[in-house]
């Protein structure tokens, strides 16, 4: 095998396969996956091993690229500082959070503890008292001593103005009722409907 060139872009990613493996004879997926890739490095005898250079399957949906094979330690730590500052970071906020919930759960309790217990009796039992012992003894005392009265008088005297009036007003119905028919007898007016005529005559054609 003819000596390669390490300076070739191609040679930055190359399959090793086996001695005297017969890549030809095989089936190609079965042969990916026996491929290893790796960086090429300076082989001191060339005929050991043959390298094949094949043409990747590509797709139309997306880029494939090949992963970094330095398997570096720094990654992984930094992975593990990231998922340990999270999870401080979450157990900080945790514990912020029962220090904030029980501080607003101590407020509406609070709040509840001083309408429920403080102003409720308070407002309560003083509406109550007032009502009682103010608003329905001086209502009282104003519709006994003022409206009560006030409106049996007023009753009583429309009760006798009625009883007075009605001979009186008998007495101008009777007189009005003569002058209608008086009234009556004088037709200053006379109106001949004479609708009733043409409708008859119409029918009678």
């Amino acid at each position: 095998m003819p000596e390669q060139d390490n300076t070739s872009p191609l040679h930055h990613f190359a399959v090793v396969s086996k001695p005297n493996e017969d890549v030809n004879g095989k089936d190609p997926n079965q042969i990916k996956k026996e491929r290893k890739v790796k960086t090429v490095v300076h082989h001191t005898d060339p005929d050991d091993n043959k390298y094949v250079y094949y043409f990747e399957d590509s797709s139309t949906e997306y880029y494939a690229a090949r992963p970094d094979e330095v398997d570096a330690a720094l990654p992984k730590i930094a992975d593990k500082a990231e998922m340990i500052s999270r999870r401080i970071a979450l157990e900080f906020f945790g514990v912020l959070r029962l220090i904030v919930g029980f501080f607003i759960i101590f407020v509406v309790e609070l709040y509840r503890f001083v309408m429920r217990h403080i102003l409720h009796p308070i407002l309560v039992g003083i509406l109550v008292v007032t009502g009682d012992y103010l608003i329905k003894p001086v209502l009282s005392a104003i519709f006994n001593g003022i409206l009560q009265p006030v409106s049996i008088f007023l009753y009583n005297l429309f009760v006798a103005l009625r009883t007075g009036l009605n001979p009186l007003i008998d007495i101008i119905n009777g007189f009005a009722r003569q002058v209608a028919v008086i009234l009556g007898a004088f037709r200053l007016v006379v109106v001949n409907n004479t609708h009733n005529h043409y409708e008859r005559h119409v029918q009678d054609v």
